[in-house]
């Protein structure tokens, strides 16, 4: 019995000493959620074990970094619930109804409401970074994409006269030298022809149409990393209500 008690006393000690802090968050639990949560600014929450480690806390660091490096005004929570000891964050993980078989769990809580909307997602940095852009209305930087045309895509998709915004993008594109930018600049130009033929729900059918041949089981790396950069693109000719940026 004794071993068995020694036993599960160096378990909490590891499970503690694994317990990192992640540059850029906070870390919350029953006391400050309220006093950060529900206030002036978005927060992100991520649900997660209190030593989490591997690919997906590697793409928390690196929204995080992104987060930061943005200046953006939104907070990064953390809510590092333990599975044994005092077994801290439990009644926050039960509140929210957090599963540690799900974990990590990512909800964003919009400024002045404690009602959050659910992350869905597979966990990566891209993934997280179009959610938070979608959901928030926050610009961080991504593969393909290009601050001046995402700008020009919302004014897009808001304009009495898209025919006007077309036009000032396509001149936009013109004067683009780097390469990369030049292959971006076009499929902007691209997705705002094709809405001005096929009207706004094409954007979701080019997310889909994209998704499929990305996981076709023929695709090359470098055409994986094409289409990738179109679908960091594609969710800035969503229609949406949100703030321009």
């Amino acid at each position: 019995m004794r071993v068995v008690v020694l036993s599960l006393a160096a378990l909490v000690i590891l499970q503690q000493a694994h317990a990192t802090h992640v540059k850029g968050s906070i870390e919350l639990d029953a006391w400050t959620f309220n006093k950060v949560v529900g206030g002036e600014r978005d927060v992100l929450v991520k649900f997660d074990k209190d030593y989490a480690y591997g690919d997906k806390e590697d793409a928390f660091k690196e929204v995080c970094k992104r987060i930061g490096e943005a200046d953006a005004s939104m907070f990064v929570g953390v809510v590092a619930v333990q599975e044994y000891g005092d077994k801290l964050n439990e009644d926050l993980a039960a509140r929210f109804g957090v599963k540690k078989d799900n974990f990590p769990v990512y909800k964003l809580f919009k400024k002045g409401s404690t009602t959050p909307v659910d992350y869905k997602g597979e966990v990566t940095a891209n993934a997280l970074t179009l959610f938070l852009k979608s959901e928030a209305g926050l610009y961080l930087s991504l593969p393909g994409c290009l601050q001046e045309f995402d700008r020009l895509a919302q004014s897009f998709m808001t304009s009495s006269d898209r025919a006007a915004v077309k036009a000032q993008a396509e001149t936009a594109a013109a004067g683009l030298t780097a390469s990369a930018e030049q292959e971006s600049g076009k499929y902007y130009v691209l997705l705002m022809k094709k809405i001005l033929e096929k009207g706004d729900g094409f954007v979701t059918l080019e997310i889909a149409r994209v998704n499929k041949l990305i996981a076709g089981s023929a695709i090359t790396e470098a055409k994986k990393g094409f289409f990738n950069r179109r679908l960091n693109i594609l969710p800035s000719f969503k229609a949406s209500d949100k703030k321009e940026l």
